[in-house]
C-alpha cells in the first residue's frame, strides 16, 4: 500500500483546488461573453462590466489560492490554474452557453 506524505497531500490538494479555480474562471468568462453577446451592450457599459468581470475574477482566484495554500503562489498552482482553463476550453466550452 502506498502512503502519501503530508507534503504530497498538500500539493495534490493545492493542485486540485487551483484546477477547479481555472475552470470556475472560464465559466465566469463564458457567462460574461454570453451575456455581452446576447444583450448587445453599448461600449461604455461593456467596458464597465468587463472591468467588473476582471475584478471579480481576481477576487475569485485569490479566494481559491488562499483556500489552497494560504495565498502562496507556486509553480504547480499556476500550472494547475492554466491547465484548468485549458481543460475547460477544450472539453466543455460552448456547452453551457452555446454560440
Amino acid at each position: 500500500m502506498i502512503t502519501l506524505t503530508e507534503l504530497i497531500r498538500a500539493q495534490l490538494y493545492e493542485t486540485t483546488v487551483m484546477l477547479v479555480s481555472g475552470m470556475a474562471f472560464m465559466i465566469l468568462f463564458e457567462l460574461f461573453s454570453f451575456i455581452k453577446h446576447k444583450c448587445g451592450m453599448k461600449k461604455t457599459i461593456a467596458a464597465i462590466s468587463e472591468l467588473m468581470l476582471w475584478i471579480f475574477a481576481g477576487l475569485l482566484t485569490c479566494a481559491f489560492l488562499y483556500r489552497a495554500s494560504f495565498g502562496a503562489i507556486s509553480f504547480h498552482a499556476a500550472a494547475a490554474f492554466i491547465l484548468g482553463m485549458f481543460l475547460w476550453r477544450k472539453t466543455l466550452y460552448g456547452i453551457l452557453f452555446p454560440k
